[in-house]
């Protein structure tokens, strides 16, 4: 009893300092299987991780045999799923073949591996063999020619894949989805341009160098913004490709961007939609809307269009939208004095065309302009067009329009109509070109009443790379045949294709930087150099 006592009373008599440590020497090794038990537990993962790679060995050890891949990089890849493999084989096939990582990799290249996302496991081992065989048989010094080379010696075709989808022929963009990309790449760059000029302007006024803008990375955000513009133009191109009205036409046309021809087809979408060119051209702004010179108002027609109120309730109320297919003035009731003028927005009248297809326009003919004449058709058409008009109407002067006087004909208005022509007359080529390669009916181009189709010289549609498609020629000679509307060849071979001297160019290309009153802030000439990277990436 006594030395259970002493036993319990030494216990307690020990300094807290001896106690901690004997605790903490306790809690160490407490510690130590607990450590040892979660190491235990790890191991046993590993282990089971380790069970199941040596079940896949035997697939890779196949795999790395078929692609002539070393198994080392798969273990320092540490990959067991065989589709990843499967990938990893392909990229570094593609990396050998051109010498480029996967980031600087040829555009066709690159989509063809997103596709392959969808793709199973042994397509895509079907490929990495096939890219191993191309790399054997092309020269490795002439990267630059992968895309060409890849596609001549073809993919693959090893069925569907899982979305029922072939590797050869990747979706195409719906219609829809492509405007979507065609307008949010114009919003993007009118917002970077608005942007970037106020913060021009709030540097000249602050007395501050634009190269604030570069010393403190601000150059940096907008570079950013044109690299988001030029991946949606680098999508929009890949879908361009399997579009036969682009690869076939409008692609042979000097000044037509991918840009540019993608929203002509999202906004026109079918040409079918257009029983003739008048509808076209009426839709793209570039028609004509009636005006009463003796009322001095616009004739219009009225419509029902959907009303929302405070309570959210939708209800109709009529609506007032110009028109030119009214005879007879709203007001006075007499057509006598109805007269027709360019379509223009009028304060309280719905429009009758589209905006968007409006402002693309005039950036249509903004890039023909810019052109030269002995490389671009619709360039020569321009010259040809503002020289009549020049001799016309040498000098400015105040003309009554639609009951007021107005300054006419100067250099700018000039420029304004020839480029205007020169609009309609691609447009109604594009109208024609697309009706044939679709099988749809034609009709003869405009001529006046009265007078002999041989008074006047018709402009066939021309391209300026390339010949037009076949079925296009077949049928524009055929209507030759019959109506003797175009030359023989199809060559409008009267039109000067001579280079402006530079004082001219000078004076054109700034009548060529000014917006339209009605586009919106920050509407621009295409951008140059997105061009010419679109054009590389064709």
């Amino acid at each position: 009893m006594v030395k259970r006592k002493v036993k319990k009373s030494t216990g307690k008599r020990r300094s807290t300092s001896k106690r901690s440590t004997t605790s903490s020497k306790k809690k160490s090794i407490t510690k130590k299987p607990k450590v040892s038990k979660v190491k235990r537990k790890t191991t046993k993962k590993s282990k089971v991780s380790k069970v199941k790679s040596k079940t896949t060995k035997k697939s890779k050890t196949a795999d790395v045999t078929d692609c002539s891949i070393p198994s080392v990089n798969l273990v320092e890849r540490k990959t067991t799923n065989k589709d990843i493999i499967a990938e990893i084989f392909i990229e570094e096939e593609i990396e050998r073949l051109t010498g480029k990582g996967k980031n600087e990799l040829p555009e066709d290249v690159t989509v063809w591996l997103d596709t392959l996302k969808s793709a199973t496991p042994d397509q895509k081992l079907e490929l990495a063999k096939h890219l191993k065989n191309l790399r054997a048989q092309l020269d490795t010094t002439h990267p630059k020619n992968i895309a060409d080379s890849i596609e001549a010696g073809g993919l693959p075709d090893v069925g569907p894949t899982e979305k029922g989808e072939k590797l050869t022929e990747p979706p195409q963009i719906p219609l829809e989805i492509l405007r979507i990309l065609v307008e949010m790449y114009y919003d993007f760059q009118n917002t970077r341009i608005r942007t970037g000029n106020r913060a021009a302007m709030n540097l000249e006024r602050n007395g501050i160098g634009k190269d604030a803008l570069e010393k403190y990375g601000v150059d940096g955000l907008f570079d950013t913004s044109k690299k988001f513009e030029r991946d949606i133009v680098k999508l929009i191109a890949h879908d361009l490709k399997h579009r036969p009205i682009y690869t076939d036409y409008l692609q042979k046309i000097q000044g037509i961007s991918v840009i540019l021809a993608a929203g002509l087809i999202a906004w026109i979408q079918d040409p079918s939609n257009y029983t003739n060119i008048s509808k076209l051209h009426q839709n793209a702004g570039l028609g004509q809307n009636r005006f009463c010179e003796e009322c001095l108002k616009w004739a219009y027609e009225e419509f029902f269009i959907p009303k929302t109120d405070v309570d959210g309730k939708i209800s109709e109320t009529k609506a007032k939208r110009v028109s030119g297919k009214v005879e007879i003035c709203n007001y006075c009731g007499n057509g006598n004095h109805l007269k027709f003028y360019p379509q223009t927005k009028v304060q309280g009248y719905q429009l009758n065309w589209n905006p968007k297809l409006k402002t693309h326009m005039w950036k249509i003919g903004g890039s023909f302009v810019l052109q030269k004449a002995t490389k671009s058709w619709y360039r020569s058409i321009y010259d040809m067009e503002r020289a009549k008009l020049d001799r016309r109407f040498p000098e400015a002067e105040q003309i009554e329009v639609r009951g007021k006087k107005r300054l006419q004909h100067n250099p700018k208005h000039r420029f304004e109509a020839a480029k205007r022509k020169v609009e309609k007359i691609f447009l109604g080529h594009l109208w024609l070109v697309w009706r044939i390669m679709e099988k749809k009916s034609i009709t003869l181009p405009y001529m006046p009443k009265g007078e002999p189709l041989s008074n006047h010289r018709i402009i066939p549609p021309v391209v300026d790379n390339g010949e037009l498609p076949e079925l296009v020629r077949t049928e524009l000679l055929k209507l030759h045949d019959q109506h003797g509307v175009y030359p023989p060849d199809l060559i409008p071979d009267w039109i000067d294709r001579t280079d402006k001297v530079k004082s001219d160019e000078e004076a054109t290309l700034e009548e060529n930087s000014t917006p339209p009153s009605d586009a919106p802030e920050g509407t621009s000439l295409p951008d140059v150099d997105v061009d010419v990277d679109d054009d590389e990436t064709n």
